[in-house]
């Protein structure tokens, strides 16, 4: 059975787009598939519109994303060891504030200010003053705090701005003689150099349910 003239016209107008406008409905029956595909061509030659999906917000954030890529092409070797230089005294200022549970030591690697944010591992955010009551409270449950590093990485998001990661263990140790074990353990730091200094303005912590160690002595 031949196809029709229509049929053809309409698989034409499906495979060159979205098929047929309402208006093309009467033109299926009488024009030809040539003469249609010489209509298709004819309309689509002119230089299509800009047209700008995103949103002026989107657009930004694309904006920045694509610029922080460009700088971080520009930090040379060099440069990110100096600032790996700069940033582990603060690590391990963190670590050492921890291990001897200093509120006052933790809060001064930190800028604890309108910049600084921290992110819970329920998944709670602490805005500056919060924070600072919530890690007194914690320090002030626990003798030490001890955070045993495995693996770590930096993203280097400008000369200014580095992000650090990293996993490993974290063992507390409470007032009452109680241990509890968070492994795997996984902390990302923001770092952001301020006056020639580097503070952190961003932490967030993440790991499972805490397993209690065994605090037993055996003979």
């Amino acid at each position: 059975m031949p196809v029709s003239k229509q049929l053809e016209n309409q698989h034409l107008l499906w495979r060159a787009g979205f098929g047929p406008a309402v208006y093309q409905l009467d033109d299926l029956t009488s024009s030809s598939p040539q003469k249609l595909y010489k209509a298709l061509q004819k309309a689509s030659s002119k230089k299509p519109e800009y047209l700008q999906a995103a949103d002026n917000y989107l657009q930004g954030l694309m904006l920045g994303i694509r610029e922080a890529g460009r700088q971080q092409k520009e930090i040379s070797a060099e440069q990110k060891k100096e600032i790996q230089s700069g940033i582990q005294p603060v690590i391990e200022q963190v670590f050492d504030a921890a291990a001897h549970a200093d509120t006052a030591k933790l809060f001064d690697a930190f800028s604890v200010d309108a910049q600084f944010t921290y992110l819970d591992i329920t998944g709670e955010f602490y805005e500056p003053a919060v924070y600072k009551q919530m890690a007194g409270q914690w320090f002030d449950m626990i003798t030490r705090e001890i955070i045993e590093k495995g693996t770590e990485k930096y993203n280097y998001i400008n000369k200014d701005n580095v992000a650090w990661s990293c996993s490993g263990t974290l063992t507390a140790t409470y007032k009452n003689g109680k241990r509890e074990i968070y492994k795997p353990f996984g902390m990302t730091i923001i770092f952001r150099k301020m006056n020639d200094k580097w503070k952190a303005v961003f932490i967030q912590e993440s790991s499972q349910q805490p397993v209690a160690a065994d605090t037993t002595s055996h003979s």
